[in-house]
């Protein structure tokens, strides 16, 4: 599922490569199957995106709630505070997905890094997921000789 998701968030072939590889109906169970491997992994990614978000709010809160302890209004800034809660994102991300997946091949010779450091605001959880998955060396070579050429990719600093 790896590559699948590597190969997806490569924009040169993005889930258009499956409509390709794949042109038989017989096939549509296999290419849902990538799909739902591509979506679970975005799920993961917003909740995590969520997560942290709610986090960094709370501990915003909490600061500033113990700069309030000073303030005699200290019941009226804490209820407008809670009016100011953020809530899920679900609306926003699931365009974002159903707006990549639509998306046509880029040009082979689009460079993936330029590209998704262009996109990071518009894809902001797909960019993160291709920074991740794209940055796993694809190999057919048992995992000795991949561990050992591996400090030509990361060093041990």
């Amino acid at each position: 599922m790896h590559a699948s998701i590597a190969t997806i968030c490569d924009p040169c072939f993005n889930f258009n490569v499956f409509n390709i590889l794949m042109p038989s109906l017989g096939d549509n169970a296999k290419k849902a199957k990538i799909k739902s491997g591509f979506k679970t992994a975005f799920y993961k990614y917003q909740e995590r995106e969520v997560a942290i978000k709610d986090a960094r709010f709370r501990k915003e809160q909490e600061d500033a709630l113990e700069i309030q302890l000073d303030d005699d209004n200290e019941e009226d800034e804490l209820l407008d505070a809670e009016l100011y809660q953020s809530g899920p994102l679900d609306v926003e991300i699931e365009t974002e997905l159903t707006r990549y997946l639509k998306l046509l091949a880029m040009p082979q010779e689009t460079n993936i890094y330029l590209y998704w450091k262009a996109k990071q605001y518009d894809y902001p959880i797909i960019s993160r997921i291709a920074a991740d998955y794209l940055a796993i060396p694809a190999t057919l070579a048992p995992s000795e000789c991949v561990f050992s050429i591996g400090s030509d990719v990361v060093t041990k600093c």
